[in-house]
């Protein structure tokens, strides 16, 4: 069975969401441990998305799994967001100051 096309469809009814939440986090840059305002988004989403949340995880805070459905196959994700202190992410347009020290 090729399902594809259904898949496509499916992402494409909830892209705008998904590039909104990563408009979400890239506004709001947060070191290490910290990502509170990121975490709380994300977990918005997964929860608006109907997944089982596991906040917490591995005693960090701002770690959290989402879950949804039985069985396999299991797709999983990480999402490696926080930001790094004394860089700065620019967008592809210049002109681009360098970090403040």
């Amino acid at each position: 069975m090729d399902n594809r096309s259904d898949i496509w469809r499916g992402v494409d009814t909830i892209k705008a969401r998904f590039i909104d939440l990563s408009d979400k986090v890239w506004a709001t840059p947060e070191v290490c441990y910290t990502e509170a305002r990121s975490a709380a988004e994300h977990l918005a989403e997964l929860r608006h998305q109907g997944f089982r949340i596991t906040e917490n995880v591995a005693g960090i805070p701002t770690a959290v799994m989402g879950e949804w459905g039985e069985g396999g196959p299991v797709i999983a994700f990480l999402g490696e967001y926080d930001a790094l202190p004394g860089l700065r992410i620019c967008s592809v347009r210049p002109p681009c100051s360098p970090p403040r020290r």
